[in-house]
């Protein structure tokens, strides 16, 4: 680069991916929501800014003894290390895990403060996305249509623990959700597999609706979801 200062631009860039990779381990299903609401994007500048900053500092103080380009890659990587270190308190308990002390408590901390921002986005984000998915579907239409899905959301041939593990969830909570259609009316009870159609307020139904589609959000994947809520092929 012509100017040196411009090297201060990785120092920049490393501590931001940094701050993109914190949003996207504490929530990796929302990650794209997170890093695109103004206290997730605050949150990545921030943790740029710092690296960043110390560059142009010791570059202005002269303080770099070595090619800027070194220096600038040196100190993006040592920020990062130096936030994520943690030291014995005590040499007493030293190998428990609550002796740990250091500027990783303070970044989990200012993280938890990030996400208070965060987390109200992506609820009213995730409102949207389901509300838009199951406009105009009956809770009972949308109930019969997901448990068609989980139904085939594992081959017979496949041993996936993992996904057969949700499929077990998922099954569960169509369970507890006809349970709750149910006890809206004591007369009739629906069999295992099914909904017997009742007449409920539409608010009630929509309630339920909304519920069910959270539920099923909060147990798969994006992807699984999208799938489990398309609408069945036109017979």
């Amino acid at each position: 680069m012509d100017h040196p200062s411009l090297w201060g631009l990785v120092a920049f860039a490393m501590g931001a991916v940094s701050g993109f990779q914190a949003l996207y381990d504490r929530y990796p299903k929302e990650y794209g929501a997170a890093t695109s609401t103004l206290a997730g994007i605050g949150y990545m500048l921030l943790r740029g800014l710092l690296p960043g900053g110390i560059f142009l500092l010791e570059l202005r103080l002269k303080l770099i003894r070595v090619p800027v380009a070194l220096e600038a890659f040196t100190i993006g990587a040592g920020t990062e290390a130096f936030l994520r270190a943690r030291f014995a308190s005590s040499f007493k308990n030293s190998a428990d895990p609550d002796s740990l002390k250091g500027p990783l408590d303070i970044v989990v901390k200012f993280e938890d403060i990030v996400s208070g921002g965060i987390g109200p986005a992506l609820v009213s984000r995730r409102q949207s996305m389901i509300r838009a998915l199951t406009k105009n579907v009956p809770f009972r239409d949308l109930w019969l249509r997901i448990r068609s899905g989980v139904e085939t959301f594992v081959r017979d041939d496949d041993q996936d623990r993992p996904r057969i593990a949700i499929r077990d969830a998922l099954r569960k909570y169509l369970e507890e959700m006809r349970n709750e259609y149910d006890a809206l009316d004591l007369v009739s009870h629906s069999p295992a597999d099914s909904l017997i159609e009742k007449a409920i307020p539409p608010t009630e139904d929509r309630r339920l609706q909304e519920k069910l589609a959270t539920g099923i959000y909060m147990r798969t994947s994006r992807s699984d979801f999208r799938n489990l809520m398309k609408p069945p092929p036109p017979s």
